[in-house]
């Protein structure tokens, strides 16, 4: 038998802490991933130079999945286990605006769903401007619900504006990062399934804890989120199978 390309990864949430709903999903546009088997080797020595026997001691079993397809519920499901919200927060990048005559002020396009401030650049010199709490100098600002009030003497500058605001009613999803205590998290199955000319190949871990979520992003190329984990006996001393074609 042989087998080709990287075929199909589901992971299915079955104890620990749950979300709500917790639901079985594939890993979309799955990149690549691998799975080890290891053991540590015990040596039984006498007065000769090679052991006389070895036997397999402590073995694990680890993993690494890279995929492409964004989804949040998977991310929460197999990673967080939280409780999702709507909607998302959004950042407005670069907002285009000139600083008008009095009363010096710019209300931004999404004033108001505005959430945070995120910084003010200088078109013309590529400076950040300094934010104070009120009545700003030249070269600062000061922001309140979504409205930036910026120095008469800056009358007339170009600036790009940086902000967080809310999205529209039911849009986008929240996945709050909680600081829970040791040992939280969500336990779940994995099944890889291969197949080519016929042949297939599969492999379930019946119990499985993700151990680092990863987002790494690339100057002209696509973003592949990873996951690692582990795999451990299920509640019945179970490990897993693997099923192979004849």
């Amino acid at each position: 038998m042989i087998y080709f390309a990287n075929g199909t990864l589901f992971g299915t949430p079955n104890a620990g802490n749950l979300a709500p709903n917790p639901t079985p999903m594939k890993f979309g546009f799955l990149q690549d991933i691998s799975v080890e088997l290891s053991g540590d080797s015990k040596q039984l020595f006498g007065q000769y130079q090679y052991p006389v026997d070895t036997a397999r001691g402590k073995t694990k079993i680890t993993w690494k999945a890279k995929f492409a397809q964004i989804n949040g519920k998977l991310f929460n499901d197999l990673f967080f286990a939280e409780t999702m919200t709507t909607p998302m927060n959004l950042v407005a990048v670069d907002e285009a605006a000139a600083i008008p005559a009095s009363p010096f002020t710019v209300t931004v396009a999404n004033s108001a769903k505005f959430v945070e401030d995120k910084g003010v650049v200088d078109v013309s010199t590529g400076h950040q401007l300094v934010k104070v709490a009120s009545a700003p100098a030249t070269g600062q600002y000061s922001v309140s619900a979504g409205v930036y009030t910026f120095a008469a003497a800056d009358t007339g500058k170009a600036v790009l504006i940086n902000y967080t605001y809310n999205a529209a009613t039911g849009v986008g999803m929240r996945i709050p990062i909680t600081n829970h205590l040791m040992g939280f998290g969500p336990i779940f199955s994995m099944t890889l399934t291969n197949a080519y000319k016929g042949q297939n190949l599969s492999m379930t871990l019946n119990a499985c804890r993700a151990e680092k979520l990863a987002f790494a992003t690339k100057q002209d190329d696509y973003m592949i989120p990873e996951i690692d984990g582990s795999a451990f006996a299920d509640a019945s001393n179970n490990i897993g199978y693997l099923d192979l074609s004849e």
